[in-house]
């Protein structure tokens, strides 16, 4: 049994992280200022980090408090796990690897979404050449909010805003799929007047075999987009609607107790459109892969107690945040950001 505590019980930790904390896992405390039920309160990180009864501390604070907290716990004997985003830059990122390797703590960046059930499927699709040499892949996360919400994600001085909040997910699946891009040419910014933090942003990626790639978030766009467009050689890929797991989990469900825990209903499944050989368009009903945000927490333990590579590494972050690095720059600049020159 690997005693728990986490830090913070927004959505992150009561949603993301609890429900998958079961044996042989068990939650010992929470940081938090309301009530949490399930463990016993405490009201600062500090009397968390210094429990002797806890191995590992989950970090699902407000995001600019993530690296500062990740170090001091692992300063204090503790692995941790963070969540996105680890790190506000890739310096800091480096800094945990470092204090990672001085203390012999694990520090495990929280990256659930690659195990959406949509995004396990076009990984599969790709890996099985089921289209073919891949053109052109687009993933947009549709998140209409054409209003402002008070609270600390609204605010730029917290690392607020759609940026920091979605991107961490899309440019880490993107990098899951094809890897470290040629260039990026980005518009990050704000539209609505009163808005403090972005509120959108377009990444258009390059690679060196001639594929381009777009991730988007436009918190003004009412219409849905496609979760996921995808055009190759032998026909193109469309999906529709987003992994089912978020909303079960925002509404209390609990993964141990549903057998078909993650699996999307057939009616928001994907589509391959293609020619066959005789050059008549076909369109077929693509299954969507089960998602299962409990594999992260399974290889965690494996990781703990078996010294298994964890799921997610600080080196898979440390990319990430040089495109997301490189994508600000270029849209501070109206460039084109070529990665061999940042990195």
């Amino acid at each position: 049994m690997i005693n728990v505590g986490i830090a913070g019980w927004g959505l992150a930790g009561r949603s993301f992280h609890a429900p998958f904390l079961s044996e042989p896992f068990h939650i010992i405390a929470v940081v938090s200022s309301r009530d949490v039920g399930i463990a016993q309160r405490l009201d600062n990180f500090e009397e968390l980090i210094t429990r002797d009864d806890i191995e590992l501390i989950v970090i699902a604070t407000p995001h600019f408090l993530h690296t500062e907290q990740a170090i001091a716990a692992m300063r204090a004997g503790k692995h941790v796990v963070v969540e996105k985003p680890v790190a506000a830059s890739p310096e800091e990122v480096l800094k945990l690897k470092e204090v990672s390797a001085a203390t012999e703590m694990h520090c495990i960046p929280f990256q659930n979404r690659r195990w959406d059930g949509d995004f396990l499927t076009v990984k599969k699709l790709i890996e099985q050449y089921t289209l073919g040499q891949i053109y052109h892949f687009e993933s947009r996360w549709n998140y209409y909010r054409p209003t402002i919400q008070d609270r600390w994600k609204s605010k730029a001085e917290n690392m607020g805003g759609v940026f920091y909040d979605l991107a961490p997910h899309l440019v880490d699946q993107t990098l899951q799929l094809f890897g470290m891009p040629q260039s990026v040419y980005a518009h990050i910014g704000i539209r609505h007047p009163d808005r403090e933090a972005t509120d959108f942003f377009r990444l258009h990626l390059t690679y060196d075999t001639g594929m381009t790639a777009l991730l988007e978030v436009d918190t003004f766009n009412a219409i849905e987009y496609p979760r996921f467009h995808i055009r190759g050689r032998w026909g193109t890929f469309e999906k529709y609607g987003v992994d089912p797991q978020e909303a079960m989990l925002r509404n209390g469900a609990n993964p141990a107790h549903i057998e078909d825990w993650g699996v999307e209903d057939e009616s928001l499944w994907g589509q391959i459109v293609g020619n066959t050989a005789n050059d008549e368009k076909r369109i077929r009903s693509i299954h969507t892969e089960p998602g299962d945000y409990g594999c992260f927490y399974r290889e965690v333990y494996k990781t703990l107690t078996e010294g298994s590579p964890p799921p997610v590494t600080l080196d898979e972050v440390y990319k990430q945040l040089i495109l997301m690095d490189a994508a600000q720059q270029s849209s501070q600049t109206a460039s084109i950001v070529y990665l061999e020159e940042v990195v």
